[in-house]
């Protein structure tokens, strides 16, 4: 009995470190979803003049933005009667990226919709710049913590789980 419940102890333990750090893996691949989708949305307002409508749809029928769950909760809110900017802010809340998405993460994404059909062309090529400079500082953040604390919690996981259970034994 007593080793059943040691064994556990290890088990629940390892499997948290390995969690906390999917997490950190999991913030670096949604950023380079995020990134991407970005310069999708720049490139097709740039060559194509495509409204918001348009252009959201065109992101939702990209498989490899499908991680990306709250576009087509957007695009639905928009089909509902929703202005953009609310539909956009909905979304991004109501998806809670958050894990793997930090809350500065989120805002930042939220701010990325306030400009998307309220400017000129040109001052939104230069919102999605700026937004592509700082989710590009936030990736370079989230790798080097993927790389320093990764290993790490998935070894503190386990080192946690043998102590307590030893201490159960």
């Amino acid at each position: 009995m007593r080793t059943a419940a040691a064994l556990t102890a290890v088990l629940m333990c390892a499997l948290t470190g390995l969690r906390y750090s999917r997490m950190l893996s999991q913030r670096v691949r949604t950023l380079e979803k995020i990134l991407v989708m970005i310069g999708v949305m720049r490139a097709r307002l740039e060559y194509f003049r495509e409204p918001v409508g348009g252009l959201i749809d065109a992101l939702c029928q990209r498989e490899e933005l499908s991680p990306l769950t709250f576009l087509p909760v957007c695009r639905e809110m928009c089909g509902q009667g929703m202005t953009f900017f609310d539909a956009w802010s909905g979304a991004v809340g109501r998806r809670a990226l958050s894990p793997p998405l930090f809350s500065g993460d989120i805002d930042l994404l939220r701010s990325l919709g306030s400009a998307l059909g309220a400017t000129d062309i040109a001052g939104q090529l230069g919102h999605f710049e700026i937004h592509e400079k700082m989710f590009l500082e936030k990736l370079a953040d989230a790798r080097e913590r993927e790389s320093r604390y990764g290993k790490l919690y998935i070894s503190l996981g386990v080192s946690a789980g043998v102590a307590a259970g030893l201490i159960i034994l």
